[in-house]
C-alpha cells in the first residue's frame, strides 16, 4: 500500500464493508470491487475521507472540490453525495452522515452482530439464521 492509498478495514471500519481510496491512482475498491465515481464523486470521497469523523462544512465542500465560494448557492454537493451514496450502496447509508444546517461528515458506523440483511439473532448470540 503506497502512502496516498486511504484504507478503512474491516476490523477497524466495518464488518461489513471494506473501503479503499487511492488518492495517487484516483481509484475506490469497496468489498474488492472497483467502483467507477466520476472526478468530482472521486473528490467529494477524497475530502470526506481525509476530515474522517468530522464535520465537513458545505461551504468547505464547494471549495475543495468544486473551487465555488462560499456565496455561491448551488445544489451540486446535495446531488453529488446523492450519486456517491448510491455508488457506495449499503456503506453509505450507515457512513455518510448529513448534519443538516452545516454539511457531511464520513462516520464509522458501529459494527453489530446483526448489521447483515436477512440474519435474524438466535437466542444463542453466537448462532444466526439466515431467512430467505
Amino acid at each position: 500500500m503506497g502512502p496516498n492509498q486511504i484504507v478503512i478495514d474491516r476490523t477497524e471500519f466495518d464488518q461489513l464493508s471494506h473501503l479503499t481510496v487511492d488518492s495517487e491512482n484516483r481509484t475506490v475498491q469497496l468489498d474488492e470491487r472497483l467502483l467507477r465515481l466520476t472526478p468530482k464523486e472521486f473528490d467529494l470521497l477524497d475530502v470526506l475521507m481525509r476530515h474522517n469523523g468530522e464535520v465537513v462544512p458545505r461551504a468547505v465542500l464547494l471549495l475543495l472540490v468544486w473551487g465555488y465560494s462560499p456565496a455561491v448557492r448551488t445544489r451540486t454537493l446535495d446531488v453529488h453525495i446523492g450519486r456517491l451514496r448510491k455508488q457506495l450502496g449499503y456503506f453509505a447509508t450507515r457512513s455518510i452522515e448529513t448534519v443538516v444546517g452545516v454539511g457531511y461528515r464520513l462516520r464509522h458506523p458501529t459494527p453489530t452482530l446483526f448489521d447483515k440483511p436477512n440474519i435474524e439473532p438466535c437466542m444463542d448470540l453466537n448462532t444466526s439464521v439466515l431467512r430467505g
